[in-house]
């Protein structure tokens, strides 16, 4: 997959760290081109909040789909 560019800030424990959306897109491909959102959250280390906005960022942009089992928001690589 191209490079995706685009960082966001998140401060977790006091340190500022850039997150980019290649991160993001690697923790959903990790797990088998599915995951919750606190999985993708574990594998990155950032916040719920920091992984629910990057993750409707990469919706928008086609990148991933979601789908919500049940009260599960469950990340999907998008099929084209």
């Amino acid at each position: 997959m191209s490079k995706i560019e685009g960082y966001m800030t998140d401060d977790t424990g006091g340190n500022w760290r850039k997150y980019p959306l290649d991160d993001f897109v690697q923790a959903v491909e990790s797990s088998g081109g599915e995951a919750t959102t606190p999985e993708v959250t574990a594998e990155v280390g950032c916040s719920p909040e920091t992984a629910r906005r990057r993750m409707k960022e990469l919706e928008d942009n086609g990148v991933v789909e979601r789908r919500e089992i049940g009260p599960t928001l469950v990340w999907l690589m998008a099929t084209e």
